[in-house]
C-alpha cells in the first residue's frame, strides 16, 4: 500500500518558482462548519454510570458520520472522513488538525502552538483484568499529513492512559518530523500494569499544532484494546472496504438529469471497481455484493453476487460489470444510493462490511468528489485556467459554480473574469467573459457559490470553464485531492495552455437549463434577466430601475467596478439609485429582493462625466 506522496509535495514546492501553479492549505474545515449551523450546541457527551465500555474496544471510523461516535467516545473535535488520509486501513480515519468541532481554528495567529485536537474514549471496565500474568493489548494505526499538511518537527501526536487514582499520563508521543506519511503505521502498545486495571480506565490521543488552521494532519485507524488469544494475536482477522465506491456515470461525478436520459447506456460506466485489503495473513474467499435504490428506498437494480479470492495482508481490487441503466423517474434530477457489501462471518468487525454512496443527477457536470482537501490558484496577473467539459446535447449555460475556501483576509481586491471558451485540444476563442466579480465562500451544504451568468449561452459539445485573474492574488479555488482529472485541467500565465500538475479535481460545476433550479429543486437562485431593466445608460446622477409586476419596489443593489470592488451599496427608491458619487467609468450592479427566492439580476451601466 505504499506510494510516494512525499515526490509530489516536494514537487509542488518546485511548481510555486517555474509554473505559478501554488498549492494552499485551507483555514476552515467547510464540512463542519455546515453542520455547527445545523447543530449550535457541539456539547460533549458527559460519562455516566451507563457509559462504562466492556472490552473488547474497536473502533476503524467507518462511517457516515463526520463525529466520532458517541458509543466510544467522548468529544467532537476530530474529523472522520475518507478523503484526508492515504491508503487508510480501512474505510474512514479520525483526523487530527488545528480547528475546533465546528470546523474554524482554535486560534487565528500563525503562531500559536500548543493543544489542539483530543479524541477520549469513554470509560473501560478495565477491572475485569484481575489475574495475575493478565493483560491487555492497545493497538493503533497513524500517518502524518497524508492528503493533507505535514506536521513539522515541534508539532506531535500523543497517546495518554487515565485511571482514576494515578489521572492522565503519557505512554506513547511520535514528533512531527514522521517520514512515512505514504502509508500508516501499526503501533502495539501491551497493557501489563495491574495499576491500569481499574474501572473507569480511558485513553485518549491528543495533538499539538499551529492552532491557526486545517494545518499539522495526522489520521488515525483501527483502534484496539483487547484481551488477546494468545501471544501472537497481534493482526485484525478483518477483510475491509478500503476506499469509496465510485461514480457509476462515464466520465463524470454528476451530470444533468435530462442530458443522462438522452443516453442512458452510453453514460453508464462498463463496471464498478471495489476495493478492500484482507488483515488476515492467509488467502480468504470473500462473497461480495452490490445494489442499487432510488430516493424513495425502492430497489432498482442488484448485482450479481461474485466470490473472490484475496491474499492475505494484500489490498484487493474487483471490478463489477454496471450493465445497467438509472430509470426515469419522470422528474427533472434524481438521486441513486448506490451500496456494496461483503459476506464474511469470520470477520472481526463487522462495521466496514458495507460502504455506500450518493449517485446525484441535477441541473450540474462535475469531476470533484464535493469534498475539498487544499486550495489552487495562481500567483500571476492575468493567469488563466480553463475546465474542459464534453457533452452530447446541445444547451443553455446558466451559471457556474465554483468551491472558493474560506481566507481570513479580505477578498475584495481579489477579482477575475468568469469565462468560457470554445473547445478543442486547448481553450479556444472566448465565447463568453464576465468582469468583476470576487471568489466567494458559503457554508451552505451545497458549499459552492453560483455565479449567475449576465447573458445565458448556448453551448454544445467541447468547451472550456474558468477564469482570467486580474491580480497576482491567490484566489484559492477549492481541490479535491481524491479524484485525478489533471487531463482536463490547463492553465495560462506565459501564453500557452497547459495540463496543471497539482493533481487532483478543480471544484467548478457548470449549470444547464431551461431555468436556474438548485439542487433537491429548489429555486435558491432563479434568473431574473428580463424582469429588471435600467436606464439611461450611460448615466450622469440618477439611474433608473423598471421592473415587471411581481418585482418590489425595494431592491437591494450593489454596485462594483470592474477589479471587483465593491463601490456602492443600497436600496432603490421609488424605481431610482443615486449613482452621482460614482467616477466616470464601466460598472456592474446586482439587483436582488429580500428573499432569496426572488433571485437575482445583474447589469452592466456606464457612469458618465
Amino acid at each position: 500500500m505504499k506510494v510516494s506522496v512525499i515526490i509530489t509535495f516536494l514537487f509542488i514546492g518546485i511548481l510555486r518558482v517555474q509554473a505559478q501553479e501554488v498549492l494552499m492549505d485551507l483555514t476552515v474545515n467547510p464540512t463542519l462548519r455546515h453542520l455547527q449551523k445545523q447543530d449550535q450546541h457541539l456539547s460533549n457527551r458527559i460519562a455516566g454510570a451507563g457509559d462504562t465500555l466492556s472490552l473488547p474496544f474497536r473502533d476503524d471510523f467507518s462511517q457516515e458520520d463526520v463525529y466520532p461516535s458517541t458509543d466510544r467516545w467522548e468529544g467532537r473535535s476530530v474529523f472522520i472522513n475518507n478523503g484526508y488520509g492515504y491508503n487508510p486501513v480501512t474505510y474512514g480515519v479520525a483526523t487530527f488538525d488545528g480547528l475546533k468541532a465546528d470546523g474554524t481554528p482554535y486560534d487565528f495567529s500563525n503562531t500559536t502552538q500548543g493543544s489542539a485536537d483530543t479524541l477520549t474514549s469513554l470509560p473501560l471496565a478495565m477491572d475485569t483484568l484481575k489475574n495475575v500474568g493478565d493483560s491487555a493489548l492497545f493497538s493503533f494505526y497513524y500517518q502524518p499529513q497524508g492528503r493533507g499538511n505535514a506536521p513539522e518537527e515541534e508539532d506531535s501526536l500523543i497517546l495518554q492512559f487515565y485511571t482514576p487514582a494515578l489521572g492522565w499520563h503519557s505512554i506513547w508521543n511520535k514528533a512531527g518530523n514522521d517520514t512515512n506519511i505514504t502509508w500508516f503505521t501499526k503501533v502495539i502498545i501491551p497493557v501489563k500494569d495491574t495499576a491500569y486495571f481499574k474501572r473507569g480506565f480511558r485513553f485518549r490521543f491528543r495533538n499539538y499544532a499551529t492552532l491557526s488552521g486545517n494545518i499539522d494532519h495526522w489520521h488515525l485507524d483501527y483502534v484496539r484494546l483487547y484481551i488477546p488469544k494468545s501471544a501472537g494475536d497481534t493482526i485484525e482477522e478483518d477483510v475491509a472496504f478500503t476506499k469509496p465506491i465510485p461514480s457509476l456515470i462515464r466520465n463524470f461525478t454528476a451530470m444533468p438529469w435530462p442530458h443522462y436520459l438522452l443516453d442512458a447506456t452510453g453514460n453508464m460506466t462498463d463496471s464498478m471497481s471495489v476495493v478492500q485489503y484482507n488483515h488476515y495473513p492467509g488467502l480468504q474467499l470473500v462473497d461480495n455484493g452490490a445494489y442499487v435504490q432510488d430516493e424513495s428506498g425502492t430497489l432498482v437494480h442488484t448485482f450479481p453476487t461474485s466470490a473472490n479470492n484475496q491474499n492475505g495482508m494484500t489490498e484487493f481490487s474487483y471490478r463489477v460489470p454496471v450493465g445497467f441503466t438509472f430509470p426515469d423517474n419522470g422528474m427533472d434530477s434524481a438521486e441513486f444510493r448506490v451500496t456494496a457489501y461483503k459476506k464474511f462471518t469470520n470477520d472481526l468487525n463487522k462495521n466496514n462490511d458495507t460502504i455506500s454512496a450518493i449517485q446525484r443527477f441535477y441541473n450540474y457536470y462535475a469531476y470533484d468528489d464535493g469534498t475539498v482537501e487544499n486550495g489552487y490558484g495562481l500567483s500571476v496577473a492575468n493567469g488563466k485556467i480553463a475546465y474542459r467539459f464534453d457533452m452530447a446535447t446541445t444547451d443553455t449555460l446558466r451559471a457556474v459554480q465554483m468551491y472558493f475556501n474560506q481566507m481570513v483576509s479580505s477578498t475584495t481586491g481579489h477579482s477575475f473574469k468568469l469565462t468560457v471558451w470554445a473547445g478543442g485540444g486547448t481553450p479556444g476563442n472566448i465565447l463568453y467573459q464576465q468582469i468583476g466579480l470576487r471568489p466567494t465562500y458559503t457554508d451552505s451544504l451545497n458549499k459552492f457559490h453560483t455565479y449567475v451568468l449576465d447573458s445565458a449561452i448556448s453551448l454544445s459539445g467541447s468547451f472550456y470553464i474558468g477564469w482570467v485573474q486580474v491580480t497576482p492574488d491567490l484566489l484559492n479555488l477549492g481541490l479535491d485531492r481524491n479524484i485525478i482529472s489533471n487531463d482536463r485541467m490547463f492553465f495560462n500565465t506565459t501564453g500557452n495552455w497547459q495540463n496543471s500538475q497539482l493533481k487532483g479535481s478543480w471544484m467548478i460545476r457548470p449549470v444547464f437549463g431551461d431555468s436556474l433550479v438548485m439542487p433537491n429543486a429548489v429555486p435558491e437562485v432563479p434568473v431574473m434577466n428580463n424582469d429588471i431593466e435600467i436606464y439611461p445608460n450611460p448615466a450622469l446622477t440618477v439611474l433608473h430601475v423598471r421592473y415587471k409586476q411581481g418585482i418590489s419596489d425595494l431592491l437591494n443593489f450593489e454596485v462594483m467596478d470592474m477589479t471587483g470592488k465593491r463601490v456602492l451599496v443600497g436600496v432603490t427608491e421609488n424605481g431610482t439609485m443615486d449613482v452621482s458619487t460614482l467616477p466616470a467609468g464601466l460598472y456592474m450592479v446586482s439587483f436582488s429582493e429580500n428573499n432569496r427566492s426572488s433571485g437575482v439580476t445583474i447589469r452592466k451601466f456606464i457612469k458618465s462625466e
